[in-house]
């Protein structure tokens, strides 16, 4: 569906995304469905449009209100909103294939619980997320003080402005654009930068004190009050008035000075008594034909919120045109450094060079959070001594939200319940290059409100990982081709095997076929993603499955949130769709509590009884058996067309060996290896035998959960060897 976005004094944002059946517009807005004022769907306006499900088909006109928010930030929310919901339904498959329940944290999906990354900040938008940025990206940061000047001709107003820029300390800010135009471009910007980290014990200039500028634009009418309420207590303010012009004609039809004579007044909200300001009555006496401004400032005798009443007592100024009370810049003493917070400060933005200040949006490539990982010498970790830096390894910001206990959910989840010897291992596999570059890296910005838990997911997912909990610790894994140790490509299958009779429950094996998302079988997947190469705007590619170009399309969209150049989002598109498209085959059976030493993604055996032993036979070693004889205690039929491998699994200590079976044609009840096992069979041990040519099913893990039975119930899909390989996107290659 297409989505084009509205707000007041801003350029309409489009977004296209994939919609999901059962998923209301309300839904996919979350939190910010408060801040529309209409729906318009393929031209018809809605009356109940946050039940209203739109399709794929759909042409969406969404108009925003703004408030206190700027117009460019709720748009940017609300785009975030529709963009994470995507990502939380396209990549639905995905997470539920790599994402182990039994690794979820008590009270998961409990926002209130996830201190931090819901947290609030101290912006004109109460109740925006603090934002995290790791790696590398362009964040527009939340406004958190302006301030307002009026040029000593009065011809036009300067404005500052300070923004948060995310959960510090970060490792530098650049590259600092005002309305994606380089600051550079601007006559007399200044820019100052804070990163969040001991540097922040240095007051920015013009941010000594908390300033906000609040516009009004009411015009003054003769004779008539005009009240403003200040939002806060304060202890200062600059009242900012405007005039179209300001002269009267004399007798001649020269253009003269004119006058307007302001008279402002200020009183306590309890009790209301208004006193004149110090400097009232404000004889402002110009001759000028355009927009002039000026200030008045008052200094009140303590800290309270105030009421501000002005009138225009009189005025000569050409047919009778009244200034505009045009904004109040409210100040509160103090000193501000914002421990914590990296930060931009931007002063000496003039009126006269942008459209308007509401609509202005001031951003920088932020170079992103330090965080925590081991420190590796030589490839050596001494397993105690840890180094603070930035990165955009995937595995130390998965550490860093899942344990920071001030920007993540450390508040309940202690950093030694993460196992960084796994998370090495993990991110050592994405650190191989291919084509030259990683396997993976991770640029992310987390700005949008909700659950902990939901953010892993994402950052798990996009790498291929997930979290297990293993002796009572998260384990960081990634689904990757087998080990070759593991696998015997000579025999075509992988290590432990599962059988019945052995370590599944009689009875309890069960099969079936397709992806378990669609009836059809996908040709094309549209992939979006924030291209560093466009400044973090989003791109879409798409890519057709080998061989398809000529089928009728079958697509799916995604939007992938922590990949931001073409070929990382192309190799995990790639591994995507093939993995839709290929792993159609899937089993589930029970394993008795004693029988089970495997964890989701791993690539194990699958043996179970068909008609011809297509998929092996097995059985119990019966005793008699030698290093290089078992004694089956079954009678098994080999072909003579085909060649067979024997499996023996060790029950004592769940090691499995691999030989080639050496017993020719003929229904058998001992098989003869053509190398001795390495360690004799005893009674008891499982064996499987099967065809050479991959008659074993391979298979991998996909979940493991305890029944009540105290069993474990386990799932798994066939193993595809050829879904993770790194091809180059065409327009690398």
């Amino acid at each position: 569906m297409h989505l084009e976005i509205r707000a007041p004094f801003e350029m309409p944002q489009h977004i296209d995304v994939a919609a999901v059946s059962g998923r209301s517009l309300g839904m996919w807005l979350g939190v910010h469905a408060e801040t529309v004022t209409q729906v318009m769907a393929n031209g018809v306006f809605l009356d109940e449009w946050s039940t209203y499900e739109p399709g794929d088909a759909d042409n969406l006109l969404i108009f925003l209100e703004t408030g206190v928010i700027t117009g460019a930030m709720i748009v940017q929310a609300v785009i975030y909103a529709i963009v994470a919901f995507a990502i939380s339904t396209a990549l639905n498959y995905l997470l539920a294939a790599l994402t182990s329940s039994a690794a979820n944290p008590q009270d998961q999906g409990k926002t209130e619980n996830i201190y931090g990354i819901a947290g609030l900040t101290n912006t004109t938008a109460l109740g925006t997320p603090r934002l995290l940025c790791y790696g590398t990206y362009r964040v527009y940061g939340h406004i958190i003080g302006t301030r307002t000047d009026v040029s000593a001709d009065g011809k036009q107003t300067e404005f500052g402005i300070l923004y948060f820029m995310g959960d510090g300390p970060i490792e530098g800010l650049s590259d600092v654009q005002v309305n994606d135009v380089a600051v550079e471009q601007y006559v007399g910007i200044t820019v100052d930068t804070r990163l969040g980290g001991a540097d922040n014990d240095t007051v920015i200039p013009g941010f000594e004190n908390i300033r906000d500028v609040w516009a009004d634009g009411r015009p003054m009418a003769l004779a008539t009050f005009i009240v403003y309420q200040t939002k806060t207590p304060v202890d200062n303010v600059t009242v900012i008035f405007s005039t179209p012009y300001l002269f009267k004609l004399n007798g001649s039809g020269a253009k003269v000075a004119a006058t307007h004579n302001i008279i402002v007044e200020y009183s306590v909200l309890d009790p209301v008594n208004y006193v004149t300001a110090p400097g009232s009555t404000l004889h402002w006496t110009d001759l000028a034909e355009t927009t002039r401004f000026r200030a008045f400032g008052i200094t009140f005798p303590a800290t309270d919120t105030y009421l501000i009443r002005v009138i225009l007592a009189s005025t000569d100024n050409e047919q009778d045109a009244v200034p505009v009370l045009y904004n109040v810049d409210e100040e509160r003493n103090g000193t501000y450094t914002y421990p914590g917070s990296s930060l931009l400060a931007l002063r000496g933005i003039a009126s006269s060079q942008i459209t308007s200040f509401e609509g202005m949006r001031g951003s920088a490539l932020v170079t992103g959070r330090k965080v925590k990982r081991p420190l590796v010498i030589d490839d050596l970790w001494d397993g105690v001594t840890y180094e603070t830096v930035h990165t955009n390894q995937r595995a130390w910001i998965i550490r860093d939200v899942l344990t920071n206990p001030t920007t993540g959910l450390g508040n309940y989840i202690d950093e030694s319940l993460w196992d960084d010897d796994a998370a090495a291992i993990a991110q050592n596999y994405w650190n191989v290059e291919e084509a030259g570059i990683p396997r993976d890296t991770c640029n992310v910005i987390l700005n949008q409100r909700q659950a902990g838990w939901d953010w892993l997911k994402i950052l798990c997912a996009e790498g291929r990982a997930c979290l297990l909990t293993t002796d009572g610790r998260f384990k960081l894994v990634v689904d990757q081709a087998g080990d070759p140790e593991q696998i015997f490509a000579a025999y075509g299958a992988p290590g432990l095997p599962y059988v019945s009779p052995g370590n599944i429950l009689a009875g309890t094996l069960k099969a079936s076929e397709g992806d378990g998302q669609t009836a059809r079988l996908l040709n094309r997947l549209q992939f979006q993603f924030p291209d560093e190469t466009e400044d973090y705007k989003l791109s879409a590619i798409e890519l057709v499955a080998e061989g398809a170009e000529a089928e009728p399309s079958r697509d799916q969209i995604v939007t992938f949130y922590t990949l931001t150049d073409t070929t990382h989002a192309y190799w995990l598109a790639h591994y995507q769709l093939l993995r839709q498209r290929l792993v159609q085959r899937h089993w589930s059976w029970v394993s008795p509590q004693t029988a089970l030493v495997s964890e989701p993604l791993d690539i194990v055996a699958l043996s179970y009884e068909t008609v011809d032993m297509r998929r092996g036979a097995s059985g119990f070693v019966y005793a008699g058996s030698t290093g290089s004889r078992l004694l089956l205690g079954t009678l098994v039929t080999l072909q003579s067309s085909m060649a067979y491998v024997m499996i023996l699994r060790h029950q004592a200590t769940n090691a499995t060996e691999y030989r080639p079976v050496a017993t020719g044609a003929g229904i058998v009840g001992a098989l003869e290896t053509a190398v001795a096992f390495e360690v004799a069979p005893v009674e008891g041990d499982i064996w499987v035998v099967g065809p050479l040519d991959n008659g074993i099913q391979s298979v991998q893990i996909a979940t493991v959960a305890l029944n009540a039975e105290g069993n474990f119930e386990m799932t798994a899909d066939e193993y595809q060897p050829n879904i993770y390989a790194f091809p180059l996107p065409p327009e690398v290659v």
